[in-house]
């Protein structure tokens, strides 16, 4: 009896190690599978939103300092034509 109850002991010990262990296993799995979905969803986050996003960002400040560049030119050359093309409307009488 004091033998089959040993045994009995044992085994349970052993089974609560592997419940233990399996647990563990699968606990630690399921975390790295959720860490997984998780960083597929935040890259396709990234290459779907962020991306493109920037992208666009990154156009439109190239569009935009363009456009500024041309106008600076366009202004600078309306002030020197201007001013060649000049004509005083009074004479300038130096005293």
């Amino acid at each position: 009896v004091v033998l089959r109850l040993h045994f009995l002991v044992v085994l349970w010990v052993l089974h609560s190690l592997a419940v233990l262990l399996v647990h563990r296993v699968v606990w630690r799995l399921h975390s790295l599978v959720v860490l997984w979905v998780l960083h597929s969803l935040v890259d396709l986050l990234v290459h779907r939103v962020v991306l493109p996003l920037h992208s666009f960002v990154a156009l439109h400040s190239l569009v935009v300092l363009l456009v500024h560049r041309v106008v600076l030119s366009l202004h600078s050359l309306v002030d020197y034509l201007a001013h060649y093309f000049s004509v005083p409307l009074a004479p300038v009488v130096s005293g």
